[in-house]
């Protein structure tokens, strides 16, 4: 069913940044902007690579 699908997908994401949020609490705001740019630039690559290779 297409709505409990989303339903499960929403409850998911919202526990995913509740964990994000715990590990951004429980660090220093210094390393929580360094995941925060790591993830940031690893996703830059992820896409600069994918269109090299299109």
């Amino acid at each position: 069913d297409e709505r409990k699908i989303q339903k499960e997908t929403s409850s998911n994401d919202k526990l995913r940044k509740k964990k994000i949020e715990k590990k951004i609490k429980s660090k220093s705001l210094e390393d929580a902007l360094a995941l925060v740019n790591h993830t940031i630039i690893n996703k830059s690559w992820q896409m600069i690579s994918s269109l090299e290779r299109s």
